[in-house]
């Protein structure tokens, strides 16, 4: 019975994680401009690992490993949490000084005038 609870978790991790991994790499084909797919990417990647993380850790937990497979999976995830939205706010950032316009139809320039 705790095997196929917990194998439905691990599906259902998997499957919510493939599909963030998807809309984010469906934001990047179908999104207007570069930091609206930098958008994409970032939160799809950040999203689709987190549930892909969370269904390795299920897994080792599951199959009776506790300690090294599963902190490293934790560590992992952290990285990924800390320097996705990190790197990609600098991205952006710098192709905003590089002079890449926005979107025509952008209603605000929040970084206008501070540069």
């Amino acid at each position: 019975m705790i095997e196929t609870i917990l194998s439905i978790a691990i599906a259902i991790c998997i499957v919510g994680g493939c599909l963030f991994l998807f809309c984010g790499a469906l934001g990047i084909i179908r999104f207007p401009d570069v930091y609206c797919r930098m958008h994409a990417a970032t939160m799809g990647l950040l999203l689709g690992m987190s549930g892909l993380m969370l269904a390795l850790i299920l897994f080792f937990a599951g199959e009776g490993n506790t300690g090294s497979l599963i902190a490293r999976c934790l560590l992992t995830l952290l990285f990924i949490c800390l320097t996705n939205p990190i790197g990609s706010h600098y991205m952006a950032k710098n192709a905003y000084r590089a002079g890449i316009p926005l979107w025509e139809q952008t209603v605000e320039d929040q970084w206008q005038g501070k540069e």
